[in-house]
């Protein structure tokens, strides 16, 4: 619900071009999704398979 409320609410404007907005906010959503997928996973091959280890 929050991200629809993020996508949607900064283009109701009436000067703003709703699907440029529309499509950079799901680029930048789907970018901030990989980083902490890649960071978790950086997380789980350094750190947490050192602790199961010992």
């Amino acid at each position: 619900m929050t991200c629809i409320i993020v996508l949607i609410n900064g283009n109701l404007g009436a000067d703003s071009d709703f699907l440029s907005s529309f499509i950079s906010r799901i680029f930048y959503i789907s970018l901030a999704i990989l980083y902490i997928v890649a960071a978790l996973k950086v997380l789980d091959a350094f750190w947490f398979n050192k602790k199961a280890a010992q």
